[in-house]
């Protein structure tokens, strides 16, 4: 595309942030008593991040859309993130540990765009119970 965003209308450092995102609330791990390996199934090995960036595709109303732009923007900030939730880099660069400290900062954040967060995390878990 020559504005180089996704269909959705996500720029790549966007759909970088989401996928890390999606990995961070849905991660693959092993473990000896999972013999039918149902936990190693993260959101990368099932396409989660981009059945998540059709639903904001499919979004109606393109002020809802930019909204979650925006969110993933300031999320995959590195300045935004040590300001917000004192972690210096892109969401997308963190370790996972770090990813989930930063959504747990901006899930009990007085500020509105961080509650948002929490707003997509509640829907990326909704969308994994329908896909079953």
């Amino acid at each position: 595309m020559s504005n180089n965003k996704t269909v959705s209308g996500l720029t790549p450092n966007q759909r970088s942030t989401l996928e890390a995102v999606c990995d961070t609330l849905l991660p693959e791990f092993t473990t000896e008593n999972d013999r039918h390996g149902l936990f190693a199934t993260g959101a990368r090995s099932t396409g989660t991040a981009d059945r998540v960036e059709r639903l904001i595709g499919s979004i109606r109303d393109p002020q809802d859309r930019a909204r979650v732009r925006l969110l993933l923007s300031v999320l995959g900030s590195s300045v935004a993130n040590l300001a917000l939730a004192g972690r210096f880099g892109a969401f997308s660069a963190l370790d996972w540990e770090a990813r989930e400290a930063v959504l747990r900062s901006w899930a009990h954040s007085r500020l509105p765009l961080r509650r948002a967060g929490e707003k997509v995390k509640s829907d990326v878990q909704e969308l994994m119970k329908r896909l079953g």
